[in-house]
């Protein structure tokens, strides 16, 4: 029996039975022996042709359906994915929305635009709170921005001990003495002043007088370090506050000089702290 045409043959069997053939080379360049019929199989439940993915070779190019599994490989990019069940390792570009994340680490969140966290257990660090309430912060710094408490207790129980000390100094000439710190805080340490008052006896004189840090080498205090200074009257003086505390630097100590013949009370509020406050 001659056998039909390549062309022909490259449609059916050698028995002219038409059937579903796999054609080697284009069609119509079959050989002239004819093209066997290949077996082509199909879903029993649907009766769809089972074919070959036309991609690169082990690629997989689905443009509607649903992927239950992908063991290994690849995936260049994904379109839309509604749920993503667990993402061991890796990077996701952009997020539209997180419905709930319900276990895990997020080790960089670089932007969120816009929407609602309603909870985020423990933060390190938050550049910048733009707008927003935080209910509770355990320790850390706010360098700049606005506080405003609604509710809540802020106290007013410093977290570092503060002292108060007073000295009565008397003299007939120029004289030092010193109001706190002793010969210095100490190594490592230096004073904070948040407070000072000077208050000349009512039988005392009037004279120029001063409070500052260090001896100033035995004059009256002048230039960096001067607290107060004046020319107080009998019953007179100063009182100041200062806010933030006006630090010392390391090592330091607070004094009083009397310029002349006289008496003052030297008060002074100060804490010492380490010089890396």
């Amino acid at each position: 029996m001659a056998f039909p045409s390549a062309f022909e043959s490259s449609r059916m069997d050698a028995n002219q039975v038409p059937s579903v053939t796999v054609v080697q080379g284009s069609a119509g360049t079959a050989t002239p022996m004819g093209t066997l019929t290949m077996p082509v199989t199909g879903d029993p439940a649907t009766g769809a042709m089972y074919v070959y993915n036309l991609g690169p070779a082990g690629a997989l190019a689905l443009n509607s359906g649903t992927i239950t599994t992908i063991q290994n490989g690849t995936q260049q990019t994904l379109g839309t994915v509604g749920v993503v069940n667990n993402l061991v390792t890796g990077t996701i570009a952009a997020v539209t929305s997180v419905t709930n994340l319900a276990a895990g680490t997020v080790s960089a969140v670089n932007s969120i635009v816009a929407g609602t966290q309603n909870t985020l257990g423990t933060v390190g660090v938050v550049n910048n709170l733009v707008t927003g309430t935080i209910n509770a912060l355990a320790a850390g710094t706010i360098t700049t921005g606005t506080i405003s408490m609604t509710a809540g207790t802020l106290s007013p129980i410093p977290t570092i001990s503060q002292s108060v000390y007073g000295t009565l100094g008397t003299t007939g000439a120029l004289v030092f003495g010193t109001i706190a710190g002793g010969t210095s805080s100490g190594a490592g340490t230096e004073i904070f002043v948040t407070g000072l008052s000077i208050v000349v006896p009512a039988a005392a004189g009037s004279q120029d007088m001063s409070v500052g840090f260090g001896t100033n080498a035995g004059a009256l205090h002048a230039g960096t370090g001067v607290l107060a200074r004046g020319q107080f009257v009998v019953g007179g003086g100063i009182s100041r506050s200062f806010v933030p505390a006006v630090n010392s630097g390391t090592n330091a100590q607070v004094t009083y000089c009397l310029g002349g013949a006289g008496t003052a009370f030297f008060e002074l509020s100060y804490f010492t702290a380490p010089s890396t406050l």
